[in-house]
């Protein structure tokens, strides 16, 4: 028997958008993240079947009011706390929580993220991305086995075995640049130069990138759906 059913859903989507539907367990089941979830309970919301697995061997599970899996986005034992996942991202071994976007062609695999966009042709393997504020990454870059707090990261960068926190780093060369195991804190390297995080979070070309890809998050919460 299937885990979940669909049922229709009105007033959570904005004009011209798909429908959508919610998820309701058909099967008792334990989610990803160890809570037990009772045949009946109604969860979050999928544009279609396609979004997440239907079948008891997987975990995955999207809670209400507040969990959004929508577009070609699927998550595969994984589950959605709070968030809202989109275009073609996908999410495997994950807990999502606390208001993410995760958007494009983003791929984040084995980590727990909150409070965070991730959009692009980010990956984010082996992560805990935690804090306040929003981390945005961006642009083809990979981060794995780190911690990472209250960070912006963007551009053709790989960093693993690192330890980053309050810190924004832009590399706008077309050549990758990578950090092995190191320890990045309170400081921005933008194009060579060494800016202070508070600065670099005023500058208008970071709101001005920031503001684009936020666009869906923001569509998001104007539409009522977070």
């Amino acid at each position: 028997m299937p885990k979940y059913k669909l049922l229709p859903v009105q007033g959570k989507t904005t004009v011209n958008a798909p429908p959508l539907y919610i998820v309701v367990a058909q099967e008792d089941f334990i989610a990803m993240d160890g809570t037990f979830i009772p045949c009946g309970t109604e969860g979050g919301f999928v544009e279609s079947e396609a979004c997440m697995p239907n079948t008891s061997k997987d975990k995955s599970w999207i809670y209400a009011t507040n969990g959004y899996v929508v577009d070609n986005a699927k998550i595969t034992n994984s589950v959605i706390k709070n968030g809202y996942i989109s275009g073609n991202a996908t999410i495997e071994n994950s807990i999502i929580d606390k208001k993410c976007n995760i958007m494009e062609n983003a791929v984040v695999v084995d980590s727990t993220v909150d409070s965070s966009v991730i959009g692009v042709c980010s990956r984010i393997v082996r992560c805990k991305l935690i804090g306040d504020n929003c981390i945005n990454l961006y642009e083809n870059t990979h981060i794995l086995d780190s911690t990472i707090e209250d960070s912006s990261i963007s551009g053709n960068i790989l960093i693993w075995n690192s330890n980053i926190a309050n810190c924004a780093i832009h590399n706008t060369e077309s050549k990758c640049r990578s950090y092995e195991s190191t320890h990045l804190s309170d400081k921005t390297e933008l194009d060579s130069l060494n800016y202070n995080y508070r600065d670099k979070h005023g500058t208008g070309e970071f709101a001005k990138r920031n503001r684009q890809l936020m666009k869906e998050l923001e569509r998001a919460f104007a539409s009522g759906e977070l």
